[in-house]
């Protein structure tokens, strides 16, 4: 009898065990997209509205809640009937699309002055090809507290996304590199490297290595340009693709760029005339289609 209840015993364990499902742990998908206000989010309005929320709770009074957002880099305008009338995109930039709703509310709230805070915040994927424009609308009370807020973005592409997802898609950023590790890394991918000293003119002052590669076309082509910022040990911890382009880039695309060999250093001496002319030629063209294209041309 005790034999039959320890095999019965057995086989009701070994059935138990078959039943037992595996767990697996659910991992949340890793967003595509993400910039930092005041935490890493994803630029959704509602993702921005709950992290501004969370510095900025509501009753905070408005002059506060203005300059948590000024310390971010936010812009920030009250609303007035003048730019209401005479500059709009002061209070609402070009490309930021409100729900209808929205803008009614906020038609309704003039009367109280609401403040229009607004930042442009490069994403956190390689390069930061993609930035978005972030508008915060503080919405006071009578007291000036801030009894909601409303959100609105925009995306804006790099000028030069098209070089680093079509022509370089393999180049990752090099941040977390030491710097001379970084360089290799560049100069692998046909850029030339050197290091520029910080100047007292510029915005940003910092010390950076200046990366740069010739985006070549017949009529002449871009400069890529990028900055490595470092630590004080040496470490990337910073990348900036420059968006400007600098006088005569196209001229410098069409000469010699002093690795060519005699023969084709010749060759583009030889050749540069002809399509420095065709450049000047059609830009010369396309501004007077431009000037056509006019209401009553230039009179």
């Amino acid at each position: 009898m005790l034999r039959v209840l320890l095999i019965l015993l057995g086989f009701c364990s070994n059935l138990a065990g078959c039943q037992i499902m595996p767990i697996h742990s659910a991992t949340a998908p890793v967003p595509e997209h993400t910039i930092v206000l005041f935490r890493e989010v994803e630029p959704k309005r509602d993702e921005i509205k709950q992290a501004v929320l969370g510095r900025i709770p509501l009753g905070t009074p408005i002059e506060q809640a203005q300059a948590v957002l000024e310390a971010q880099g936010f812009v920030c305008r009250p609303y007035s009937r003048l730019s209401q009338a005479f500059n709009p995109n002061e209070l609402l930039s070009t490309g930021i699309a409100l729900p209808p709703e929205v803008n009614k509310r906020l038609s309704k709230e003039h009367k109280n002055s609401p403040v229009y805070c607004r930042v442009t915040l490069p994403e956190l994927q390689d390069w930061h090809l993609m930035s978005c424009v972030v508008l915060v609308v503080l919405i006071p009370d009578e007291a000036r507290l801030v009894r909601d807020i409303e959100v609105g973005t925009a995306s804006k592409h790099h000028p030069h996304a098209y070089f680093f997802t079509s022509k370089k898609p393999e180049l990752r950023e090099p941040t977390g590199l030491p710097v001379e590790t970084a360089r290799v890394r560049m100069e692998a991918a046909g850029f030339r490297s050197k290091v520029v000293a910080a100047e007292a003119r510029d915005k940003d002052s910092r010390p950076y290595v200046l990366c740069e590669v010739y985006d070549e076309n017949p009529l002449g082509g871009l400069i890529i340009r990028v900055k490595l910022f470092t630590d004080e040990a040496g470490v990337v911890r910073e990348t900036r693709v420059v968006e400007g382009e600098e006088l005569f880039d196209a001229e410098r695309c069409m000469l010699p760029h002093g690795d060519e060999g005699p023969i084709e250093s010749a060759c583009r001496y030889a050749l540069f005339p002809v399509r420095a002319g065709c450049r000047y030629t059609l830009f010369a063209i396309a501004l007077g289609m431009a000037i056509t294209a006019m209401p009553y041309g230039l009179h």
